[in-house]
């Protein structure tokens, strides 16, 4: 009889040790200063200085963050108009931040910044100063000038690619041009 006991004790704890376990996941407290205020999908923003027309950036996803005066951006590109509405270059990146108190546009991973005049930069982080109009970077960039290939470290410039000074060159080459 005593064995039966046993038998049946142990056939019902294995039952019971078989049973899925219910798990509480491990959730943090989400902080509401952290929630974005607003969130939007294909999204144009216009940036102007007076009257005149600095930049129209489109985003395919914004979440803007109001409390911390920044928005961030997926698939970012940004068109950069002079005074006279006519369009000077584009930038282009896979991220961006708009820091919207320091009026300061982050720009990190493929950025590409081309003009219209032959003038490329490649780099992985770029910021542009919308009070300045300048862009600029610490990060390795890679600019093409007509046929030069210019590497370096650390760079500034108009927005337009025209004005620009790299701190530290690094390499220094001529493309070949079909002729």
């Amino acid at each position: 009889m005593i064995n039966k006991f046993i038998f049946i004790v142990s056939i019902f704890i294995l039952i019971i040790s078989c049973q899925p376990q219910k798990i509480k996941p491990d959730v943090e407290a989400i902080d509401d200063d952290k929630i974005p205020t607003h969130e939007s999908w294909n999204t144009n923003i216009k940036f102007y200085k007076g009257n005149h027309l600095q930049a129209i950036l489109k985003t395919s996803h914004l979440t803007d963050y109001e409390e911390e005066e920044f928005k961030l951006l997926d698939k970012v590109n940004v068109k950069f108009y002079n005074k006279k509405n006519q369009l000077e270059s584009i930038l282009t990146s896979n991220y961006g931040k708009s820091d919207d108190k320091n009026k300061l546009l982050f720009a990190w991973g493929n950025v590409v910044v081309q003009n219209f005049e032959e003038k490329k930069l490649n780099t992985e982080e770029l910021i542009w100063n919308e009070e300045t109009e300048k862009v600029y970077t610490d990060k390795f960039i890679r600019i093409y000038d007509g046929p030069d290939i210019i590497e370096g470290f650390g760079f500034e410039s108009d927005k337009k690619l025209e004005n620009y000074k790299i701190f530290k060159i690094t390499y220094l080459a001529q493309r070949e041009t079909k002729n």
